[in-house]
């Protein structure tokens, strides 16, 4: 039996929780390459929109999608202004997103709080914050650096990254203390771009030098991801938590590897297609792209309890389901069913949770609870027993939503 086939089938597709865009798809990628104008491609990557984002004569530096206005992009433009643009199948509605303007923006990402983060290389500071409900803007860090591409925060640590010449550095103490810059991972060619791994909260992937690496977020150790004959242009996080790698007019899947082989982890090309843009690529973002990362923990507590804790289903969460195995002869997190080694218990789980329910931890229908506790008596029968553990996501139309860490434990 296919194990996975089954489960997709099985798996629920009603309680849509949170907006769809109506036009856009998740998973469609917009390119910019410098004009005023943006192209939007199908998830085949064949079909092209051009999006008229701006006026005439003003051109793209930075784009990001909306999370909580899923028909829209924020665009940074050449004359200073930064806009909400409205994508509809009529056409594109702009209006501005703020007030404030900024010279020289570089990346536009979304912070802990939903708000958005403008790092730019104009006004005397690198970093600002800008309510989405207020379009208030709040300086987070001036900073002599120059030659600076990309920048963004860690939803973990609430830390910010910064990527230019010298290599990524990293900004504490926002916004509690005296800002600290320190370079951890110097670099002998610039950093153009950078993503957080949504599956894999420990790692930042980056680019240089049309290259793919990652970062981890507490040993600072970098170790190449794809260093091959194949130049990447930016990383951005995808729909499903996996990574787009954009040359230009291609567009490659990256995955989220729990340990690098040898040769480094090839992308997979998804399409190319030779009919748009004409010039160097400006920024690209995917629909639907992951901000915050899925999150498993469970905690296994004397007296035969335990907490389980579900953070930042994505959006979109029509449906969960957690699977346990009892397999853990491999390393974690390397199984090929959602990070699991399939077996026996894992089967057991899915016959005897095999209808969602709102609020089941276990198989719910919408967003998990966050916070499930089993009280103290109730799994002694695992006593001493080591599983690995993991949620996965679907929307609703039965496509995958993306997953958690894989934990393991002993249970107690």
């Amino acid at each position: 039996m296919n194990l996975h086939r089954w489960l997709l089938a099985a798996a629920l597709s009603t309680g849509l929780t949170a907006q769809f865009p109506t036009f856009m798809q998740f998973g469609n990628v917009v390119h910019a390459f410098g004009g005023n104008s943006a192209a939007l491609l199908d998830t085949g990557l064949q079909t092209i929109t051009p999006l008229a984002l701006l006026p005439p004569a003003v051109n793209i530096t930075a784009l990001t999608w909306d999370p909580n206005s899923p028909d829209d992009l924020i665009v940074a433009a050449s004359d200073a202004n930064i806009y909400r643009c409205t994508v509809t199948s009529s056409g594109v509605n702009r209006v501005l997103f703020t007030t404030a303007t900024f010279a020289g923006v570089r990346q536009l990402s979304w912070d802990q709080a939903g708000d958005l983060i403008v790092t730019a290389i104009g006004g005397g500071n690198l970093m600002w914050r800008i309510g989405a409900t207020t379009g208030a803007a709040t300086p987070i860090l001036s900073w002599p650096m120059t030659n600076l591409y990309c920048g963004a925060q860690d939803k973990v640590t609430g830390d910010y990254y910064l990527g230019n010449s010298a290599g990524v550095w990293r900004v504490t103490g926002v916004p509690t203390g005296t800002p600290s810059v320190t370079l951890v991972a110097p670099t002998t060619s610039s950093v153009t771009s950078l993503a957080f791994d949504a599956m894999q909260p420990q790692w930042l992937l980056f680019t240089r030098s049309q290259n793919l690496y990652r970062m981890h977020l507490t040993s600072f150790a970098v170790e190449p991801v794809w260093t091959g004959v194949q130049p990447i242009d930016m990383i951005r996080t995808a729909h499903d938590g996996t990574f787009r790698a954009i040359r230009s007019r291609n567009v490659f899947e990256q995955g989220n590897p729990a340990t690098i082989p040898a040769g480094g982890v090839p992308p997979t090309l998804l399409g190319a297609n030779t009919n748009i843009g004409c010039c160097a690529l400006t920024d690209a973002v995917v629909i639907g792209e992951t901000h915050t990362p899925f999150r498993l923990t469970i905690d296994s507590q004397p007296g035969c309890g335990a907490t389980f804790e579900i953070a930042n289903a994505p959006v979109g969460t029509s449906t969960t389901w957690m699977f346990f195995s009892g397999t853990t002869t491999f390393p974690v997190g390397t199984g090929p069913f959602f990070g699991l080694m399939p077996d026996g218990v894992t089967l057991v789980f899915m016959n005897t949770f095999a209808t969602a329910q709102p609020g089941n931890f276990l198989h719910s229908l919408g967003p998990p609870p966050p916070l499930t506790v089993i009280p103290p008596g109730v799994l002694c029968f695992l006593s001493g027993q080591t599983w690995d553990v993991v949620v996965a996501s679907w929307g609703p139309t039965l496509q995958f939503n993306g997953r958690t860490n894989v934990q393991r434990l002993t249970w107690q």
